[in-house]
Parts: C-alpha cells; sequence; structure tokens
C-alpha cells in the first residue's frame, strides 16, 4: 500500500516503479483511483507476485509534487508458490476407498479430476465439466493416490451447466489456495453468467454469500484459512437452514431458502481461483455431519 499526503487537492496522479519484472507508470488516465483526494492525500495497492521479488525505486507525482522511495520484495513475504509439475501417478487403495465413500451417498454430480490432460473433467457421475482457459490436470491432490486441478486465477475454471437446488443440498469439495491474496474472487463454485448465491473466500475466510448486496453474507468461518493447504469445505442445506463445515466441523448455521444454481467451479461472479480444486461433488438431499467429517478422515 502506497500513500502520500499533503497533495494539492484532485490532482491526478503518476505512480513508476523502477523493478521487476519491467518498469510500470501508472497514471489517472489508466487508473481513475490513481488522484489525490479532497484532503490531499494518495492511497494506492499493488499486490506484488513472485515476477516482482528484488528491488525497486517507486516515484509518486502529483501537482508538481515529488516523493521517492525504495522498498524490496522478498521470496519470504509471498506465500508458497502452487505446485505445477508433471502429473502424479494416479490411484491407490484410499484414493478407490475416497470415491467408494462418496459414491455410496449418492451424489447428484462428482467429479474427481484425475485426467492427465483435458479438454474436459469427466464426470463419475452427472455431465462431463469443459475446462476454460490453462487448467493444469494431474497435480498432487488431498488424498494420497489422487490427482487435482490447477488453476491459476486468470480466467481459469470449469464449466459445468446448469444444476438448480431447490430443496435440501450439500456442495463438498476439496480446495488448495495458493494467491497472494485470497479474496472473495477465490471461490469453490459460482453461476454460469449473472450474479446468485456463491461460496467464496472473503478476506481468506469461506463463505455462503447470497448474491444480494441487502442480504449480504449468508453464513461464514470466523477465522481465515491458511496459503498452500487443503481443506475440505461443504455447504449442507436441512429444511430452511443451511450449515458451513470446513475439515469435517460445523462452523456456522443460517436461514436459507433461496435456488441455488451452479453453473462453475473454481471461480467467483467476481473473479477465479489461484490454487486447485479436487474431489467436487453435489447432492440434491443433506448429508449428515457424520457423513462429512467421514471425508476428512479418509484422506488422512
Amino acid at each position: 500500500m502506497l500513500t502520500g499526503s499533503g497533495y494539492p487537492p484532485d490532482q491526478p496522479a503518476t505512480l513508476t516503479i523502477e523493478g521487476p519484472p519491467e518498469p510500470l507508470t501508472l497514471t489517472q488516465a489508466t487508473n481513475p483511483a490513481l488522484r489525490s483526494d479532497i484532503r490531499g492525500i494518495v492511497l494506492f495497492e499493488l499486490f506484488p507476485g513472485r515476477e516482482n521479488i528484488g528491488p525497486a525505486r517507486i516515484e509518486l507525482t502529483a501537482g508538481g509534487c515529488t516523493a521517492v522511495t525504495t522498498v524490496e520484495v522478498l521470496e519470504s513475504m509471498l506465500p508458497p508458490a502452487c505446485p505445477a509439475g508433471d502429473p502424479v501417478a494416479s490411484g491407490s487403495p484410499k484414493s478407490d476407498a475416497y470415491e467408494a465413500l462418496v459414491l455410496a451417498d449418492g451424489p447428484l454430480a462428482y467429479w474427481r479430476f484425475e485426467e492427465e490432460a483435458g479438454p474436459l473433467a469427466i464426470a463419475t457421475v452427472g455431465q462431463d465439466g469443459a475446462i476454460q482457459g490453462d487448467g493444469v490436470f494431474g497435480q498432487a491432490g488431498p488424498i494420497p493416490g489422487s490427482r487435482a486441478l490447477g488453476l491459476d486465477g486468470d480466467g481459469d475454471r470449469v464449466n459445468i451447466g446448469d444444476i438448480e437446488l431447490p430443496a435440501d443440498f450439500t456442495i463438498e469439495g476439496w480446495i488448495f489456495l495458493c494467491d497472494n491474496d485470497i479474496t472473495d474472487e477465490d471461490g469453490l463454485f459460482s453461476q454460469d453468467g449473472g450474479f446468485g448465491p456463491i461460496l467464496v473466500f472473503r478476506d481468506a475466510k469461506p463463505v455462503l454469500w447470497s448474491g444480494s448486496s441487502n442480504r449480504g453474507d449468508v453464513v461464514w468461518a470466523e477465522e481465515p484459512v491458511e496459503h498452500a493447504r487443503w481443506y475440505h469445505v461443504a455447504l449442507n442445506r436441512a429444511g430452511p437452514d443451511v450449515t458451513l463445515f470446513l475439515d469435517g466441523e460445523p462452523l456456522m448455521t443460517a436461514p436459507f431458502e433461496a435456488l441455488l444454481p451452479i453453473g462453475a467451479l473454481g471461480s467467483s461472479n467476481f473473479g477465479s481461483t489461484a490454487g486447485q480444486i479436487d474431489e467436487i461433488a453435489i447432492y440434491d438431499h443433506a448429508l449428515t455431519p457424520e457423513q462429512l467429517a467421514a471425508r476428512v478422515a479418509a484422506a488422512n
């Protein structure tokens, strides 16, 4: 975050960064937010990535005033990078047992992401998902011997058509987040166009957002998740209430009776996930807390 005070109010600013990966100049013409406010303060946020590791010179100019500083981005400041190596071997007794556990509970749709390459995510149950973007198959999953799908946060997602859940349901899956900043661009599922209920990570906390600014968040976690760690996330609606589960533990329950349409995996209405997803299943009935806890136990 870069702040500067004492500039003439409402003056366009120019921000120049000389450093890796290459010199960058931003002006008010290219970014309307880059302007001093009524108090003469300029506030601007940039989130560095691995391409920015190294020293940089920052110059901020507005209204004839210039401020210069130097910073250095260290690798230790950034979260671990998402694995993106060669496809790992698939198949093990533990992976097969996990699949059998899910299938025994009668999913409406189930994607394991065991493929070595796309363009489709083959459904064990339901309709195949079409990969949008540069999803990387074959990454190590949360269960020994399982594979996962890697997403780069730049438009990658899995389009699955429209699944509407009007009554009781469960949506479960594993997610591994490794973005520089976990935000509501990171999500387990979203709509296929338009706005509606989604499961996102606002300030790194899993949240069921209603899709309406008037109602806002429905259920959420109080604590943020960690970078580069697999989590099992589930939403479970039984009757008029929905419960958010994290790693098999119920976190919060609240009324939620709206229709829930799902059209994409690994994205939100605000962007796409940077990380990995695996073993996503959708049910047209509610699983029990014991069944969800069994998923986590089966993966360990």
